[in-house]
């Protein structure tokens, strides 16, 4: 008797098509498939990219709504994401995750004192957490 295999990503439901849609922008693919599963398993729906350029395309040639970006702030830290998401998604959050203590970024004029951060490591649940909260009411349209 052989027992099938079953992978991780196959344990989380698709979430319905009415669900928040996050994408997430992380270089590094183990915390990007993490998030993935744990956003996926809070009934949110996922984009990925593992670079800032290729997020930005995303935002702009997605023809599905997105509602919120999390994204690594060495993967977008060179790339047009932000400005190129501003125009085509006016309003999108985005919540950036970085090893780098808050303080670090701001000095270094790459974080806006306003921008929402969630610093590495973090827990799974505190990541859809801020989700949660960043999205507010639109969790519930």
């Amino acid at each position: 008797m052989s027992i099938p295999s079953l992978r991780l990503q196959d344990c989380v439901p698709e979430p319905p098509a009415c669900a928040p849609t996050v994408l997430i922008v992380e270089d590094e693919e183990s915390l990007r498939f993490l998030m993935r599963m744990a956003l996926r398993s809070a009934g949110y729906a996922t984009l990925e990219s593992a670079a800032g350029n290729e997020a930005a395309r995303h935002a702009v040639e997605y023809r599905g709504r997105i509602d919120l970006v999390v994204a690594d702030s060495g993967a977008v830290r060179f790339s047009d994401l932000v400005p190129r998401l501003a125009t085509a998604r006016p309003g999108v959050p985005v919540l950036f995750i970085s090893g780098l203590p808050r303080a670090s970024l701001l000095a270094d004029g790459w974080l806006d004192p306003s921008d929402s951060l969630l610093e590495k490591p973090f827990r799974m649940r505190d990541l859809v957490h801020r989700v949660t909260e960043l999205l507010g009411d639109a969790s519930d349209s």
